[in-house]
């Protein structure tokens, strides 16, 4: 095959020979190149999509993993706050509990029931276990399980008190609860139960005690055991006392310096429940006795000077 190439001017030409097997490697090779391009074309296209695929999943596992971190979270949050309640509940129960077993231990002395109801001390119980080798579950299903034992255990003590509670209205036991005495073991008596020259506007006026003068300080004593039912300042009696002895009767200790009890707490007769002073409506240390019957005052000297039994 032969190629005329004139010149510029046409005074001249060139010509070529080329042998046809030339052509024909030249265009499988042209062939080839083109293939090649294409092919790598198509590899980089399909590639292209496999790292658009991959990232479109890599988002959506992030998107899943962020959501996952939030569920999580929401349960850690739930859980946290599940065993808050469940360790707030397990606190007041105990606390519950040590003002039971304070209670119990104060009803059994005054009942001298010496060791027939110890309240420290764990209440014996057996019994075959159902699997020998069962083991208790930990975590939450360990704190329930101690909420159990600890509600199980305070009914137990609730029956123990209502037993004690029963004892102490036996008549063997009346003497503690027998309202009889003076509420201090020095002084005088000052003032007189019922009407009486009011000393501060001097106009008659109804006393509803007696009134037993002494010494800033001096102890006043529960003429009776019984539980205290208030121990504070009190309108017209300043800093008071008063003590629930059941069967109807309570007493009150009245115009006191300083209140050694406070409400809930179980005393014995003779026990020191405050000290003498001159607090609320008062001209001078002195201690405001009342007995109360069924809710009603009642003359103080019926029973200060009654009879032991």
């Amino acid at each position: 095959m032969r190629i005329i190439v004139l010149g510029e001017e046409l005074d001249r030409s060139y010509s070529y020979d080329f042998d046809r097997r030339w052509l024909i490697a030249g265009g499988a090779f042209l062939a080839c190149l083109l293939l090649a391009l294409l092919t790598f074309m198509a590899i980089a296209i399909e590639r292209g999509q496999r790292i658009a695929v991959a990232e479109s999943r890599v988002i959506t596992m992030q998107e899943q993993l962020l959501f996952d971190e939030q569920q999580l979270q929401s349960f850690y949050s739930y859980a946290d706050g599940v065993f808050l309640e469940h360790a707030k509940r397990a606190g007041q129960l105990q606390a519950r509990l040590a003002r039971l077993e304070a209670l119990g231990s104060r009803l059994a002395d005054v009942a001298d029931l010496g060791e027939d109801f110890d309240f420290y001390s764990p209440p014996a119980i057996g019994g075959p276990s159902e699997s020998a080798t069962m083991q208790a579950a930990l975590g939450q299903d360990e704190l329930l399980a101690t909420l159990d034992r600890l509600a199980q255990h305070i009914d137990r003590r609730e029956h123990e008190l209502k037993a004690i509670d029963g004892l102490l209205s036996d008549r063997s036991l009346q003497k503690e609860r027998y309202v009889a005495g003076r509420p201090i073991s020095s002084g005088w008596l000052s003032s007189h139960y019922g009407k009486r020259i009011d000393p501060f506007n001097g106009r008659t006026a109804w006393h509803g005690g007696v009134d037993f003068a002494g010494k800033e300080g001096t102890e006043i004593q529960a003429v009776a055991s019984g539980v205290v039912v208030w121990s504070g300042d009190r309108y017209g009696y300043g800093r008071m006392v008063e003590i629930n002895h059941g069967n109807g009767f309570a007493t009150r200790y009245a115009h006191n310096r300083e209140n050694a009890v406070k409400i809930g707490d179980v005393v014995s007769k003779g026990q020191v429940i405050a000290k003498m002073g001159s607090s609320g409506r008062s001209t001078g240390p002195h201690v405001h006795f009342e007995v109360l019957r069924n809710g009603r005052a009642v003359d103080p000297r019926n029973y200060i000077y009654r009879k032991e039994i």
